[in-house]
């Protein structure tokens, strides 16, 4: 019974240094593949993903090179040793920690969609590619933290909300009030561009996008009408938009 505890520890003796080398390894492959991952999400060609590994955003991209030059690894064999040493890695942490593999791999995810620039894209399950400032307006509104007014903003249902993180499982980042700050700013310049090819003012522009928001309202979603009463969707009952009437033709106006 000794020899075999003996033989056991000396087993684990030699493992451990093993498993360090490993993970080093496996930790320099992965900072060198670093800055182009960051450019690639930058491109729009890539995203996180919540299993924590990356994907194409388009298919069509898979075959391309990652960079320039005949050198440079397509895009479907960069995504393969990336991720392959991604479940090298959270395998390993599994086996020296005693958190669960699925743990890992959750927790990874969620610090990969916390660091995320607000264009690069991400995909919970087998969901859509959504843009990480889309991403959280979607759960923050699916939280009731924010909702949509009848100007076209975005608003805090009660104040005490805007010093709340916009990532509820990270403590130290981008608080709501800030989120509401940028995603406001991005909506009136969007308005503006909007106005300048319609002729309209941008202020209409603005409120005809609130108006299309409020159709498009999921029924647990919070709502500010134009008296400043916040309502559900699922109490409130909007007109439909009526269709415009095409124009008669010249012959039927002269008769």
């Amino acid at each position: 019974m000794l020899r075999v505890i003996t033989a056991l520890l000396l087993t684990l003796l030699h493992a451990a240094p093993a498993q360090a080398d490993e993970m080093t390894d496996l930790r320099r492959r992965r900072a060198a593949r670093a800055p182009i991952i960051e450019r690639l999400k930058d491109e729009g060609r890539i995203g996180e993903t919540s299993n924590a590994l990356l994907r194409q955003v388009h298919d069509r991209d898979l075959d391309d090179r990652v960079a320039p030059g005949k050198d440079a690894p397509r895009l479907r064999k960069f995504l393969k040793e990336e991720n392959d040493d991604r479940q090298a890695q959270y395998a390993l942490e599994a086996e020296t920690s005693e958190e669960k593999k699925r743990a890992i791999i959750d927790r990874h995810a969620r610090d990969a969609f916390a660091r995320a620039k607000p264009e690069h894209f991400l995909r919970r399950g087998g969901g859509e590619w959504v843009k990480k400032k889309d991403l959280d307006l979607i759960l923050l509104k699916s939280r009731g933290k924010v909702g949509e007014t009848h100007k076209g903003w975005v608003k805090a249902v009660h104040d005490g909300f805007l010093s709340d993180p916009v990532d509820e499982g990270r403590a130290g980042g981008q608080t709501i009030a800030t989120f509401l700050e940028e995603l406001n700013a991005s909506r009136e310049r969007l308005y503006r561009e909007i106005a300048k090819t319609t002729g309209q003012n941008w202020k209409e522009v603005a409120e005809q996008t609130g108006a299309r928001h409020f159709r498009e309202a999921r029924a647990e979603h919070w709502l500010k009408l134009a008296g400043g009463k916040w309502v559900k969707r699922e109490g409130l009952i909007l007109e439909p938009e009526e269709p415009e009437k095409p124009e008669k033709p010249e012959k039927e106006k002269d008769e």
